[in-house]
């Protein structure tokens, strides 16, 4: 009786794994939280009022003329859900030429390699070729604006 139900549990933890592996996700975005920031990828960007996005590397690359921080956040991470509110809430003090990327700590793995960032709640000011200028970690609004001299 007790091998029976080992087996089951078995195979119920394998159908479990093959259903993951069959719908294509990777498994951070089947627990992702939704990002509280404004998707703007596809579509002409009016920079005057573009200060906190969700990154995409489209986005990214059309506003190279701006200075560029990225925000590595997850979605599990309270600071960085705190400092995500308070970004929404005061992003028109960020300067006109300064447009704020939210990146998913968990989903983009290679940004995070390029710019050597091992954990959520760091930010990255990068140069408008993509070259890192500046990294540090935690902080709001307050602190980013510090970072950026002003």
């Amino acid at each position: 009786m007790v091998k029976k139900i080992i087996y089951m549990g078995l195979l119920l933890l394998g159908l479990a794994g093959l259903v993951v592996a069959v719908s294509r996700k990777p498994i951070a975005r089947l627990f992702a939280k939704p990002l509280l920031v404004k998707q703007a990828d596809k579509q002409p960007v009016n920079q005057d009022r573009v200060r906190f996005v969700e990154y995409t590397p489209t986005l990214f690359s059309h506003l190279a003329d701006q200075r560029r921080v990225l925000f590595f956040a997850a979605g599990w991470c309270g600071n960085c859900q705190q400092a995500d509110l308070d970004f929404e809430k005061r992003s028109n003090e960020l300067p006109q030429d300064v447009t704020l990327f939210r990146a998913n700590f968990d989903l983009e793995k290679e940004l995070r390699q390029k710019y050597g960032v091992t954990y959520q709640h760091t930010f990255v000011l990068v140069d408008s070729q993509g070259n890192l200028e500046k990294i540090w970690n935690g902080g709001d609004t307050d602190e980013l604006l510090t970072q950026l001299g002003l």
